[in-house]
């Protein structure tokens, strides 16, 4: 198959002011081909995206970008893709934030301290460095680093109140931290520069990054990594693992909590049961039912879903 017309698979993101990002919409669907699927967020402070398609229908939906930023202005990174489309849908949209932060934009984010996949290894064995992964405790719990810290955060607006209780910018001169792919680091160590600590190292391009570059066998992450796509979760190798979603409440869950006496498919999972009258769970039961009559028939039943509030 020919280089541009295999599907490829773009992850990055761009913190950089953008002038108009409804007219940088517009601009971006107008270029979109059919054949595309992910997300391309746009936002006064930059831009974020992940995306499948063929190579030079990538390239072209990011034309009106390279002319409005330059072609250098965003960190891409290419992934192994999957043959089928990750995303039901391309969805572009200007958004007021790429992910809201208080107390961001700063006026001088500071030079990212970033370190390479090869080189984490050595962050993560250093005792004077803690290590924080950034993402929320959903995403925690199907995988990370041993070593790390878990803010136990359910939104990364919770993040700046755990510092303050956990953190002191006197004692701990050199944090370390990561994401999935690299956007909620990019800004937290720019605030947190903001807050008086030294040095914020960042794993460069987050965990997709250092399983994509660092051999299987070798790598020290433990569990799946969670992923806002339809594979939900991906292995060292980055295929899909064995992670699915409570249809309910859209809550990851691993084979040990679909093991859980709160679990029924289609319909509740151990951290959604409680909260669930008879009327919704009843609710859930034929929402699943006619989303599985859909499937049995060849076809896609679009349920809602509730929306997450991140971006990797």
């Amino acid at each position: 198959m020919d280089g541009d017309a295999a599907p490829a698979l773009w992850t990055g993101f761009a913190l950089a002011p953008l002038a108009d990002p409804p007219a940088l919409e517009a601009a971006c669907r107008g270029a979109a081909a059919p054949t595309l699927r992910g997300t391309l967020h746009l936002a006064p402070e930059g831009l974020n995206f992940t995306l499948w398609g063929p190579e030079a229908a990538l390239k072209a939906l990011f034309a009106p970008i390279d002319a409005a930023l330059g072609a250098d202005a965003y960190r891409l990174r290419r992934l192994p893709a999957p043959s089928e489309p990750p995303f039901r849908r391309l969805k572009i949209k200007a958004r007021r934030h790429l992910i809201p932060l208080e107390g961001y934009p700063l006026e001088d984010p500071g030079t990212p301290q970033r370190v390479a996949p090869e080189a984490w290894h050595a962050v993560l064995d250093d005792p004077a460095i803690p290590v924080i992964d950034l993402r929320n405790d959903y995403e925690v719990a199907v995988g990370t680093f041993p070593e790390a810290l878990n803010p136990k955060t359910e939104a990364f607006t919770d993040f700046p109140a755990w510092v303050a209780e956990h953190l002191d910018p006197a004692r701990d001169r050199t944090v370390a931290m990561f994401c999935t792919g690299g956007i909620r680091c990019e800004k937290a160590a720019a605030w947190m520069r903001g807050q008086g600590f030294e040095a914020v190292l960042e794993l460069d391009g987050g965990v997709l990054a250092y399983l994509d570059a660092i051999p299987e066998a070798e790598q020290r992450w433990e569990g799946e990594c969670f992923v806002f796509d339809e594979r939900v979760a991906l292995t060292g190798a980055l295929t899909p693992g064995e992670t699915t979603l409570c249809h309910g409440c859209r809550r990851p869950l691993t084979p040990t909590d679909r093991q859980s006496n709160g679990f029924e498919a289609g319909v509740s999972c151990p951290y959604c049961i409680e909260s669930l009258t008879p009327a919704q769970r009843a609710a859930r039961r034929e929402r699943f039912r006619q989303v599985s009559l859909a499937e049995a028939r060849g076809e896609t039943h679009l349920a809602p879903q509730p929306k997450k509030d991140e971006s990797p």
